[in-house]
């Protein structure tokens, strides 16, 4: 089978393009940023199969080069599975718009929390944990002996609470360690935002490339491995058990537990006494550092390689294959669908914004349920309430009193505005909807609008994370 593997970042190629290709498949590795020439000459002459497209990459916001994927990838023929890798925090402003600009055949996501909310999108969706490549992520002689390493970034909100907490707990204990502490990465430097304290600048490295990460592994005595979910890993879990040397140290959380024997494999700390303790402990005893960190890596070796995830891919790609075959498409069970729909024509003056939306086809068998408007507050300058009416008749659909919320925590919840249309959808005659956000009581907002570049980066990345939508769901009554 021909493999198109849509992704170019170095954390992402190693693993499962070596994995398809022991098992016999041609996988295509995309090389470098999108390009639609390149891509329509590949599709024209190679014809995939598969296209396995992931990450949190520049490529992914090219709507162009995505567009040619989803038609190419209407063919019964052919199968389009995308991994969320970065399932749950980033699923409203990452993993939501490349679906709806690439609209996949199937997903796979790390974050099992995530797997209903997307059965719910309309999409077959099963969870896909991150793994090692075994002959990636192997003990590598030649790092510089280390204590204690970290490899990351510090991200700031944009991680989740729960890293910056485990980061508290893993870092704090070492402010008065007599060994060497590295941490390799970007942006640590203003780690006090995440930890509540700075970082010796003794401790500070620049971010390394990604095939020299296995050496400072190995090298390592302790590995700290921060968790951004509780119900998962990061792939640098994965990959530092798998490289040998270092004993991984990480928060105890259930994504852990699941997955690994706490004291068998790794380390596990919920405070920072703790952390403590297992350095003062382990740190003194060689022997068992040596006997943990190689159980885990046969633990890896036998359950957790790209080998072991590419079969149950591929168990997977069969099952939707033939459906897509069968069918035309891959459906998943349940009985609710939800759907965004993006205004395909839009007219602002001061705080009047008018919307006119394009209502699709209902999906056959399942009742439609309700439907709600939702607008991005980017600046609120007066607090005040909005109407939202129906421009075909006239009708108030809803009142909110827009307050000046921020656009904190991340991803940042706070500025949106919701408005009950379910009325107006099942009043509409015709497939157009024509609403209009009217501002009253002296509020005085910024909607984020299509072209505007706000000071947020993400927003930035993905312009339409933030954009006015309609929400619609159907739903089968129990």
């Amino acid at each position: 089978m021909e493999v198109l593997f849509y992704e170019s970042h170095d954390v992402y190629t190693h693993g499962f393009p070596q994995a398809l290709t022991r098992r016999g498949h041609h996988v295509t590795v995309w090389q470098g940023g999108p390009s639609l020439e390149t891509l329509q000459r590949y599709l024209a002459s190679m014809r995939p199969e598969l296209v396995l497209s992931m990450g949190w990459t520049p490529m992914h916001s090219d709507n162009t080069s995505l567009e040619l994927l989803r038609q190419y990838c209407r063919s019964p023929g052919v199968l389009h599975v995308y991994w969320g890798t970065e399932d749950p925090t980033h699923t409203d402003v990452w993993t939501l718009p490349f679906l709806e600009k690439a609209s996949p055949d199937a997903v796979l996501t790390i974050s099992p929390t995530t797997v209903p909310l997307l059965r719910e999108l309309g999409y077959a969706a099963e969870e896909m944990p991150f793994a090692a490549d075994q002959g990636f992520h192997r003990p590598t002689p030649g790092g510089r002996p280390s204590d204690v390493v970290l490899v990351g970034t510090a991200y700031g909100e944009t991680s989740g609470a729960l890293r910056g907490l485990a980061l508290n707990w893993l870092l704090q204990p070492l402010i008065n360690f007599r060994g060497r502490v590295d941490v390799h990465g970007s942006f640590w430097g203003m780690a006090k935002r995440d930890v509540g304290f700075d970082l010796p600048a003794s401790w500070l490295h620049p971010a390394v490339a990604y095939a020299e990460v296995p050496r400072l592994y190995t090298a390592a005595s302790i590995v700290l491995c921060p968790q951004n979910e509780p119900n998962q890993l990061t792939g640098r879990t994965f990959e530092a058990l798998a490289s040998g040397g270092g004993i991984v140290l990480t928060v105890r959380t259930p994504g852990v537990q699941r997955h690994f024997e706490e004291g068998r494999h790794l380390l596990c700390t919920s405070s920072a006494e703790e952390t403590a303790g297992q350095l003062a402990r382990y740190m003194a005893d060689p022997a068992a550092r040596r006997r943990i960190a190689n159980t885990a890596r046969a633990e890896v070796l036998a359950h957790h390689t790209y080998d072991s995830r590419a079969e149950t891919l591929l168990a997977f790609v069969a099952t939707w294959r033939n459906e897509k075959r069968r069918t035309g498409r891959v459906t998943p069970d349940g009985s609710m669908r939800r759907q965004a729909v993006y205004s395909d024509g839009l007219d602002s003056a001061g705080e009047r914004l008018r919307l006119r939306f394009t209502i699709p086809a209902f999906p056959p068998g399942l009742p439609f349920a309700r439907a709600r408007l939702r607008c991005f507050a980017k600046q609120v300058q007066h607090e005040g309430d909005a109407l939202c009416i129906s421009r075909m008749d006239g009708t108030v659909l809803g009142v909110r009193h827009v307050t000046t919320g921020g656009t904190g925590p991340y991803p940042y919840v706070f500025g949106w505005q919701l408005w009950d249309v379910t009325e107006a959808i099942r009043h509409l005659r015709g497939p157009s909807l024509e609403l209009e956000i009217q501002a009253v009581h002296g509020l005085e907002v910024r909607w984020e609008l299509p072209g505007e570049r706000s000071n947020t980066w993400l927003i930035q990345y993905n312009q339409s994370a933030y954009l006015p939508r309609l929400e619609l769901i159907w739903q089968r009554c129990p």
